[in-house]
């Protein structure tokens, strides 16, 4: 345990009014003062309670930590200055853990110093992947805080980094029979438990799946790609998924004025006309339902028949029959090239 750790609980139990000692699992003492010991009742087991000798002794059952103290004190003394020894090399370690996976995260270190600090620290080549959480709505706390007491942690596990203010990273373990499909199903569980429960729309990227310590950051960075694209190429969606944006990713890479030059071969002045907004959003419900004309028009509750007019008007413009798959690619891609282009950079520039 640091010494300054040390050094803090002992100022603690120094300001109480009855002696109160801080063990190890032998019986050494390691605060306020250290090296005297303290021989320990014999059937002392952890999250119990002994005494021995007039002394009360309470052993924690989440730290290898026992507190003695005078018997004629009660149980009370010694009860809240376990709770808050606990407490601190709780919090110590979780602000230790945080700064450890956040350098892990951001790539500050280099190769070698990244080898070490996971050597060092005993993480193993689990399979894992990273979720950036943004709250960005979030007026009071932190997102750190607000996800703390909505997700459910499994210690030891679950790695909760803050980024900023409405940022945090969550470092998920991923079972062996899990699929990038698991993880997005469980983001969406997590969107909609912050919305429910605190009121707080939230925005989520996924990395994909890694198996080795090293490739932190970079899923950490395919987590930034995928929040970055999603959002330039899926504005109404909320959970973006590295494995699932292929073809946004693709577009990203195009040149923006490729983009714009490839995009105003079929959206020009010459086809504005027919390619009006109300026709876009009938596009795009038919792309989403995977060209079914039954369903889209369905959802956007006209005729069957006034879908296929839609269409064909298209087809005779363009030249391209949406009710194939090719030629629904084409005009996809086409159709997506406007948003690099409009940014004038590529998203992941």
């Amino acid at each position: 345990m640091e010494q300054s750790v040390l050094d803090e609980i002992g100022g603690i139990l120094s300001s109480l009014d009855s002696r109160v000692l801080l063990l190890d699992a032998s019986g050494t003492c390691l605060a306020p003062t250290a090296g005297e010991k303290i021989p320990l009742p014999k059937h002392l087991s952890f999250g119990g309670v002994a005494e021995k000798d007039g002394r009360l002794f309470l052993a924690s059952a989440r730290e290898p930590l026992i507190i003695a103290a005078d018997k004629q004190n009660g149980g009370d003394v010694p009860l809240m200055a376990l709770r808050l020894c606990e407490s601190l090399l709780a919090r110590r370690r979780t602000e230790g853990e945080g700064s450890l996976w956040y350098r892990l995260l951001t790539g500050t270190l280099s190769a070698g110093e990244r080898e070490s600090l996971i050597r060092e620290n005993g993480i193993d080549d689990a399979l894992r992947a990273v979720m950036i959480l943004q709250l960005p709505a979030l007026k009071h706390g932190t997102a750190q805080k607000m996800l703390e007491a909505n997700l459910p942690l499994t210690p030891g596990h679950d790695v909760l980094v803050p980024l900023d203010s409405h940022t945090a990273a969550l470092i998920k373990p991923v079972s062996a029979g899990d699929s990038a499909q698991d993880l997005m199903e469980y983001a969406e569980a997590v969107r909609e438990t912050l919305l429910s429960e605190e009121g707080e729309e939230a925005v989520i990227a996924v990395s994909d799946i890694i198996g080795e310590a090293a490739a932190l950051h970079t899923a950490f960075q395919h987590a930034g790609e995928a929040m970055e694209t999603g959002r330039t190429f899926r504005p109404e969606m909320r959970v973006y998924g590295y494995d699932a944006l292929l073809l946004e990713r693709f577009l990203s890479d195009i040149p923006p004025q490729t983009a714009a030059r490839y995009h105003q071969l079929l959206f020009n002045r010459r086809t504005a006309r027919v390619l009006t907004e109300e026709i876009l959003d009938t596009v795009n419900m038919f792309f989403e339902k995977d060209l079914n004309l039954s369903d889209t028009a369905r959802q956007l509750y006209i005729h069957r028949n006034t879908l296929v007019y839609r269409l064909d008007k298209i087809q005779r413009l363009t030249g391209l029959d949406l009710r194939k798959f090719d030629d629904a690619v084409t005009f996809r891609m086409l159709l997506e090239m406007k948003k690099c282009a409009e940014k004038g950079k590529s998203p992941t520039a």
